[in-house]
């Protein structure tokens, strides 16, 4: 009897078996049912428990397991990204009830949702990471959807890595699908208007009429995303939910509003690719000073119980709706699981049956601005160990500035007129490098003294900042797509007036009650010898003139302050992480170095020579560095330098090295992006391909513009100038002297040709 009675346990069990890997688009020919015996009853004394799967979710993440090895970038250890084997059955999430069970935290009848092989039973050693399912009085189906993986993921991704605010513009990609629709709806439900995109007329209907959405379109309609999307968004995105990657999300970054958020769990579009699509437009996210972060569910299945409990009462209350669509029968799992791909699936009810399969929840799942310099020797320069500074000039400027001194002292109280040499913009350079033909070095008779009772402030100028940011505002009256155009420092220079940027002045006559004669200050400034300023804002006074005036341009300046905050507030170093610097000789990346090493972490940097490698190395303290020029695969070099990963990128260069650093960062890394210089000379930049390890690696990517920490200048001046004195910190500046040799100066900065801090001195007092 016992023996027939186990005989009657034995079932044929009906599987989903991968037939061979993927490469490109998959196909049903990669897939076979087969047929395999199982015993449905748990061996005694074991903690075996036997479930029947009465759904299966179809998840676009599951493309990515199809293939032979790992995405690039992808976590090895992470069974969401472990490739599937040929010959055994897929897997996934599913709901699923217990049929026999000797583990003591299940028993019979007990229905579940979780891991679960694709299989109408599956015995499971000592199963985790399964839930119970609580509330059996909404449909089953749901713990596949709505209280399921694509949830959590909308629940979260919206609420924790968007955090929305009331009056907020949100836009959804592939909003139809399992995780679209909810996230429009708790868009809705946050107060927010809320525009999705799907891939056809009926799905665009269904978002307006069923979910709420305020407007929808099909962007297979839409010729050009980026005009669509100000359509739309007239006054631009505050959220992104990203889906879908490449050419929509280019598009979305043009379109982002300041301090915008994108939260990253998948880009469908782009798994079935050889090579993902550039993507060109990243540098909005520092103009925008914009946060793109990469989530995984699964961090997050701790938190269910906080999510079921705000979700299952929206769903009672009716605040919340939801569409399924349902393939009936394990033999259809692989076509409804395809036509996630094709965007094949639309919603439709739900049906409460064993072996039905849910394919419509889809998972695609003054003036300055902060950029450093980039690497290289001139030639004939040489370092001063004693000062740090690098010459690369011998015109010695100090007779006439000390001539010119006695002239204003001897000159009249009531005129001071002066012949003021200019450096002016000729033309525009719409693409390309700038060229010294680009500029004009004039003169201009200024009076120095300002007229009684007025706020005017006369200004010698003494140090001029070159800066990259700069380049962008020698571009025509059109500015770089996605840069707020109300943003001086994004503003083009006008044809025929003195160009702009940061600097170290004395004041040499005031009006205003602020400012006195002889006062020292850093701030916005026209490049020229002297400037008259009505009513001057955002001009620091110099508190500690006992180290050289310079530093104000360098590292008690501008490239000083976006080391800092760079990298203390928004990469929030650890002890013990590991740290890249790219173009990391200059003006910020050799500061971001240093305060690495304080922070106790590993740091390497790339620099363009081998002299600047030796100079990272030896004056800056960096645990490595290589000369980028000398290494034919960035990714290999990074690996090399980094074989266990980065924790920190500080991102000045953008383009390849980018793409390269994305392949190599760690679990939670953080990209701290100031500006991407190896991209301003390009009419289009370079596509940026290995995004989708920002969600497979939860990594954050957040720009930032340097001048938003300007009200923090105490703060940091009140730990940088101990550091300073204390030896703790040290500082390499690239003097050109005289104001004529400034065009020069500047462009070097676009051929490496400066080490450290590029400065133009146009008087030394």
């Amino acid at each position: 009897m016992a023996g027939d009675e186990e005989q009657q346990l034995v079932h044929q069990n009906k599987q989903i078996v991968l037939k061979e890997y993927v490469k490109a688009a998959p196909t049903e020919s990669h897939f076979a049912v087969t047929t395999t015996p199982v015993n449905l009853k748990a061996p005694e004394g074991s903690n075996v428990v036997v479930f029947k799967n009465l759904y299966l979710s179809c998840d676009p993440y599951l493309r990515g397991r199809m293939s032979a090895v790992h995405r690039e970038g992808a976590d090895k250890t992470d069974p969401e990204f472990t490739p599937y084997r040929v010959g055994s059955p897929i897997s996934g999430l599913g709901v699923s009830k217990v049929v026999d069970s000797a583990h003591p935290d299940y028993k019979k009848g007990d229905l579940v949702w979780g891991g679960v092989t694709w299989e109408e039973y599956s015995v499971v050693e000592n199963p985790k990471g399964i839930f119970k399912i609580p509330d059996p009085d909404v449909p089953l189906s749901y713990y596949t959807g709505i209280l399921g993986m694509p949830g959590v993921t909308a629940y979260f991704g919206f609420y924790d890595v968007c955090a929305p605010k009331k009056g907020e513009y949100v836009f959804v990609s592939s909003a139809s699908g399992a995780v679209g629709q909810l996230v429009g709806q708790f868009a809705k439900l946050a107060g927010c208007y809320v525009v999705g995109a799907a891939g056809s007329k009926e799905k665009v209907e269904l978002l307006k009429s069923k979910f709420g959405f305020d407007e929808a379109f099909n962007y297979k309609e839409e010729d050009d995303l980026d005009a669509a999307l100000k359509r739309y968004f007239p006054e631009g995105i505050d959220i992104y939910f990203e889906n879908v990657g490449g050419k929509m999300l280019d598009a979305v970054l043009l379109n982002m509003r300041l301090r915008g958020r994108i939260a990253a769990s998948g880009m469908i579009s782009q798994y079935n690719l050889e090579q993902q699509e550039g993507v060109h437009n990243l540098m909005n996210i520092v103009y925008k000073r914009v946060r793109i972060e990469g989530f995984v569910v699964l961090d997050y299945f701790p938190r269910y119980a906080e999510f079921f409990g705000k979700v299952l009462p929206w769903i009672k209350e009716g605040k919340i709706a939801y569409v399924e669509d349902i393939a009936k029968g394990l033999e259809n799992a692989p076509a409804a699981l395809l036509g996630l791909f094709s965007g094949r699936n639309v919603g439709a009810h739900k049906e409460d049956r064993a072996a039905a399969w849910c394919r419509g929840r889809t998972h695609t799942t003054t003036e300055c601005f902060a950029f450093t310099l980039p690497p290289s020797y001139p030639e004939n320069s040489g370092v001063e160990e004693s000062t740090g500074e690098v010459r690369t000039t011998t015109v010695d400027r100090r007779a006439k500035t000390g001539a010119r001194e006695k002239e204003i002292e001897m000159a009249s109280d009531k005129e001071l007129v002066q012949q003021n040499k200019q450096v002016v913009l000729k033309e525009y350079v719409a693409a390309g490098f700038p060229k010294e033909s680009h500029f004009g070095v004039t003169t201009a008779a200024i009076n120095l003294k300002v007229p009684d009772g007025s706020n005017a402030v006369a200004f010698k100028n003494l140090f001029l900042s070159c800066d990259p940011y700069m380049r962008s505002r020698l571009s025509p009256p059109v500015h770089r797509d996605g840069a707020d155009e109300t943003d001086p420092e994004f503003s083009p220079f006008r044809i025929g007036a003195p160009i702009s940027g940061l600097g170290v002045s004395k004041v040499v006559d005031s009006g205003h009650p602020d400012y006195k004669k002889g006062d020292l200050v850093w701030g916005g400034t026209a490049w020229e010898e002297y400037s008259i300023i009505e009513n001057p804002k955002g001009l620091f006074k110099i508190p500690d003139p006992s180290v050289p005036l310079s530093y104000y341009t360098g590292i008690l300046g501008m490239p000083g302050m976006t080391a800092y905050f760079g990298f203390y507030d928004i990469c929030a170093p650890k002890k013990g992480e590991y740290v890249f610097v790219s173009a990391a000789s200059g003006a910020v990346g050799q500061l971001v170095g240093q305060f690495a090493k304080l922070a106790g972490c590993y740091v390497v940097g790339s620099a363009g020579t081998n002299e600047k490698v030796e100079l990272l190395k030896n004056k800056f303290g960096f645990d490595e560095a290589f000369n980028y020029k000398e290494v034919d695969d960035l990714d290999a070099a990074l690996k090399r330098c980094f074989p266990e990963g980065i924790d920190i990128y500080f991102e000045n260069v953008g383009g390849k090295t980018l793409d390269a650093v994305l392949l190599n960062m760690r679990v939670h890394g953080r990209i701290s992006a100031c500006g991407m210089i190896s991209q301003y000379n390009l009419e289009q930049p370079e596509g940026v391909h290995n995004l989708m390890t920002i969600v497979y690696k939860r990594v954050r990517i957040e720009g930032f513009v340097v001048t938003d920490y300007f009200p923090r200048y105490a703060e940091f001046l009140g730990k940088m100038l101990p550091w300073i004195k204390e030896g703790k910190i040290v500082y390499v500046e690239d003097f050109a002297e005289g104001l004529e040799n400034g065009p020069a100066a500047l462009l070097g900065l676009f051929s490496g040709r400066n080490v450290g801090k590029q400065v133009v001195a146009v008087a030394r007092q």
